[in-house]
């Protein structure tokens, strides 16, 4: 694994399809130190490994989107 170059790491998960369990070719890797987890970002992405591109960035939040969108407090009232 590139990451454990620059540290520490805790868990890495690869995102799969529920329905094929194939890999949707993303994956996600979290480490001890913040500091490193950065430096290792800035070091890795847009390198081209095994003859493919690749790209790192910082994982966001990510934001409930609140069931099927039948949220009635988004909706305008007439």
């Amino acid at each position: 694994m590139f990451f454990a170059l620059f540290g520490k790491i805790g868990i890495t998960t690869i995102v799969t399809d529920k329905y094929s369990g194939r890999s949707r070719g993303f994956g996600f890797v979290e480490m001890a130190d913040q500091n490193e987890a950065r430096k290792a970002i800035a070091e890795l992405d847009g390198k081209e490994i095994q003859g493919r591109k690749l790209r790192f960035s910082e994982a966001l939040a990510r934001k409930d989107k609140g069931g099927a969108g039948n949220d009635r407090s988004s909706r305008s009232k007439r």
